[in-house]
């Protein structure tokens, strides 16, 4: 049987999973404490959602991670699973952003989602569903994931993401993006 739904971030960050934002001023991260963290090219609150804001000032990146540890999600992966999170564009995606899962770092996988958060309706929750084989096709090693929700970006953007979760036998909605589309 496929395993329940993996949240990782609901009204907050759930179980091991913790919130960080990295730049530049701190590519070593910077977790996101008492609700709140910033550097000059990113913010992140956690108040309502997970609300990040990209200033635009440079490169910057928002991910859920385990610290010091990984966990083996090849359950996820083997039953067609996906990442799927709501998210709400305040203000659209100027420039590429990408989303990507850790599994240790260096070791990752990344893909390129400026299409689908460029394409984000403002002002209007959409559910995003990402087949997690997009992430092994690009050597994610799902026995050792630390890192399950990272997305990077490159210019302003301004969104609130909600309810991420891996979820089991998602891969097969007919809203799931494809690989093809996301390189």
């Amino acid at each position: 049987p496929a395993p329940e739904p993996l949240v990782i971030f609901g009204d907050g960050a759930v179980g091991a999973y913790r919130v960080f934002i990295a730049s530049p001023e701190r590519w070593e991260g910077t977790e996101v404490v008492g609700q709140f963290a910033s550097h000059t090219a990113i913010t992140a609150s956690t108040a309502d959602g997970l609300r990040v804001t990209w200033t635009g000032a440079g490169e910057a990146q928002v991910y859920l991670q385990t610290v010091n540890a990984t966990r083996d999600l090849s359950s996820y992966v083997d039953s067609d699973g996906a990442l799927v999170f709501d998210v709400l564009a305040h203000e659209p995606a100027i420039g590429t952003t990408s989303v990507a899962a850790h599994c240790d770092y260096p070791c990752g996988a990344q893909l390129n989602a400026t299409t689908v958060f460029a394409g984000l309706p403002v002002g209007r929750s959409t559910k995003v569903t990402i087949p997690l084989s997009c992430f092994t096709a690009k050597n994610l090693d799902k026995t050792k994931v630390d890192t399950p929700f990272l997305i990077f970006a490159r210019g302003p953007f301004d969104v609130t993401f909600r309810n991420i979760a891996w979820v089991p036998r998602a891969a097969n909605s007919p809203d799931a993006t494809p690989c093809t589309n996301l390189p």
